[in-house]
This record gives C-alpha cells, sequence and structure tokens, in this order.
C-alpha cells in the first residue's frame, strides 16, 4: 500500500461506512464522516504528490475525523454495548490510522529528500 492507496481507502470507508450507519440508524451524526470523506477524496492529487499545504489540510481533517470518532460515537456506543456500532466506528478508526502513518512517512520523507537536495546543492 502506498500514501494515495491509503488516503483513498480511509475517505471511501468513511463514506461507506458512514452511509451504512445512516441507513441502519437514521443518525443524522452519521453525515460527518461521510462529509469528510467527500472533503478528502479532492485532496487526493495534492497528498499524492506531497503538495505541503494540501497534505497538511488532510492530516487535519484526518485528526479531527479520528478524535471525533473516538471521542463520542466509540465512547458511547461502548457504554450502550451496540457491537454493530463499535465495529463501524473501529473500522473507521482503523483507516484513519492507517492513513495517519502514510501521511507521516511521507512527511518524513520529504524532509530527507529536502535535506539530501540540500547538501548536494552546496
Amino acid at each position: 500500500m502506498n500514501l494515495q492507496q491509503a488516503h483513498i481507502l480511509n475517505a471511501f470507508t468513511l463514506i461507506l461506512i458512514g452511509g451504512i450507519g445512516y441507513l441502519s440508524t437514521s443518525s443524522k451524526d452519521a453525515f460527518f464522516p461521510i462529509g469528510m470523506g467527500i472533503v478528502l477524496l479532492p485532496l487526493t492529487n495534492g497528498v499524492t504528490y506531497q503538495d505541503k499545504i494540501v497534505s497538511t489540510i488532510a492530516t487535519i481533517i484526518i485528526l479531527i475525523v479520528f478524535s471525533s470518532l473516538v471521542i463520542n460515537p466509540l465512547n458511547q456506543a461502548i457504554h450502550k454495548g451496540d457491537s454493530m456500532v463499535v465495529l463501524r466506528v473501529t473500522i473507521m478508526c482503523i483507516t484513519n490510522i492507517i492513513a495517519l502513518i502514510y501521511m507521516y512517512m511521507g512527511f518524513v520523507n520529504r524532509k530527507k529528500r529536502t535535506k539530501l537536495k540540500n547538501k548536494l546543492d552546496i
């Protein structure tokens, strides 16, 4: 898997699982991951080519989604004992973590390339 695949997997997972969550519960809270997945999709090219601004925006969005999923829906589902909601939210959290790991690796690789380029220019 590469950065682009991880980003697209995360965006589509948010859209798909959020849609399933809405259809099964009719909760308007399910629109948040759907909306964030739709916002992340157009950022794919910028993330793929490691545009600094686009990558940073995508990372911030992913962090917001992850923290929002963990703080409210996951805790409520665990306390209610609703295993299907726990499963859906956990899947979205896992894809968010995977995307964040690949984003971090992309930032580190870009930094290494920049340092190497600067050494060669001197």
